[in-house]
C-alpha cells in the first residue's frame, strides 16, 4: 500500500495540528493538508517531511476539501488515501492495524475505520461505532482486539480507502458541505456491493460536538453541536431521505431522530434563540432540496 494521509482544516489550533502531523508522519508515505482558507497562518505549523498544504481560496467544505486532497493522491500514483480532521489524534499504530484489517478481510471493502474514542473525559468511554438495525444505524459496543464489524459506517476521521474504491464509487458529496458525508458516501458504497468495516485494533481519539451534555431519561451524554452545525445536520438530514441507499424503515428511522433532536434543541440545549432561525431555515432549505454553505456562515 502507498498511503496518503488527507488532513482537512479550518481555523484549527496549531499546536494541535502539529500534534496530529507528527502522529501521523510515520504512519504514512505522505501528508496532504486542504486548507478551507482559514485565518490562521498554516505555514506557522512546524516543518515536517512529506507534508504539502493546499490553501483553497475559500471555504468550500469538507467534501470538496477531501475530493481535492484525494485527486491530489490519485494524481501522484498513492493506491490508498486515510482521512483526517484537523481534532483527531492517532494511536501510534493505527494505520498498520488499518492496513493489515483490510488485508485480511479480503476484496469488496470499501472502507476501514478505527475506534473512535472521544478524548474529553466528559464524554465518558463508550467509542462511536455503529451497527445495522431495522430502523437505521445505532450506537453498540466495539469490536475486541483484532476483530473486525461490519458497520453501516465509519467517521471520516481516521478511516482508510484504497483509491479504486474511490474511483467506482465517486467522490464525497459536496452539496452536503460538512455533516453526514462519511455517512452518504459509505451508504452508497454499501449500495454498490460494498463493505464497510471497524477495526477493533485501531484507536482514534476524537472530539465530536462542541460540547457534551446529559439530557433526562437518556444514559449516553449527548454530543452538543454549534447553530451552525444544526443547519447542517438538520438539512443533510431531510437530503438522505431523498437517497436510494436509505430503505423505508431507516427513512422513519431518521424522521424520528430528527423529531428528537429538533426538541432537544429547540428546548433544552442553550443558545435556543440563535438556533431557531437557523433550524427553520435548515428544515426549508431540506425540503427544496437547496445545497452547499449554509446562507448564515
Amino acid at each position: 500500500m502507498r498511503i496518503c494521509a488527507v488532513v482537512v482544516t479550518y481555523n484549527p489550533d496549531a499546536s494541535d495540528l502539529g500534534q496530529l502531523l507528527l502522529a501521523l508522519h510515520p504512519q504514512v508515505e505522505a501528508i496532504v493538508v486542504v486548507d478551507n482558507n482559514s485565518d490562521a497562518d498554516l505555514r506557522k505549523v512546524p516543518e515536517i517531511d512529506s507534508v504539502t498544504l493546499l490553501e483553497l481560496h475559500r471555504n468550500l467544505g469538507i467534501a470538496a476539501a477531501q475530493n481535492r486532497g484525494i485527486e491530489w493522491a490519485f494524481e501522484r500514483g498513492f493506491t490508498h488515501v486515510l482521512l483526517s480532521d484537523q481534532d483527531s489524534l492517532p494511536a501510534s499504530d493505527m494505520v498498520s492495524q488499518l492496513s493489515e484489517c483490510l488485508e485480511e478481510a479480503g476484496p469488496q471493502v470499501a472502507a476501514v475505520g478505527p475506534v473512535p474514542l472521544d478524548s474529553r473525559p466528559e464524554a465518558g468511554p463508550e467509542a462511536l461505532v455503529y451497527s445495522f438495525t431495522k430502523w437505521g444505524p445505532k450506537r453498540r459496543s466495539v469490536p475486541g482486539l483484532g476483530q473486525a464489524m461490519e458497520v453501516p459506517f465509519v467517521l471520516a476521521s481516521g478511516c482508510l480507502i484504497p483509491l479504486e474504491v474511490l474511483a467506482d464509487v465517486g467522490p464525497m458529496n459536496t452539496s452536503l458541505f460538512i455533516d453526514h458525508v462519511d455517512l452518504a458516501w459509505c451508504l452508497r458504497a454499501i449500495e454498490r456491493g460494498y463493505r464497510v468495516l471497524v477495526c477493533g485494533s485501531a484507536i482514534l481519539y476524537h472530539s465530536l460536538g462542541d460540547d457534551v451534555a446529559k439530557v433526562p431519561g437518556r444514559r449516553r451524554q449527548v454530543h452538543v453541536h454549534s447553530p451552525l452545525r444544526n443547519y447542517y445536520m438538520v438539512r443533510n438530514s431531510l437530503f438522505l431521505l431523498r437517497a436510494s441507499f436509505l430503505t423505508t424503515r431507516w427513512k422513519l428511522g431518521y424522521i424520528a431522530w430528527l423529531v428528537k433532536y429538533l426538541g432537544y434543541y429547540t428546548t433544552l440545549a442553550p443558545r435556543r434563540l440563535q438556533r431557531l432561525p437557523l433550524l427553520a431555515q435548515a428544515v426549508g432549505d431540506g425540503l427544496c432540496g437547496r445545497g452547499g454553505e449554509s446562507p448564515h456562515r
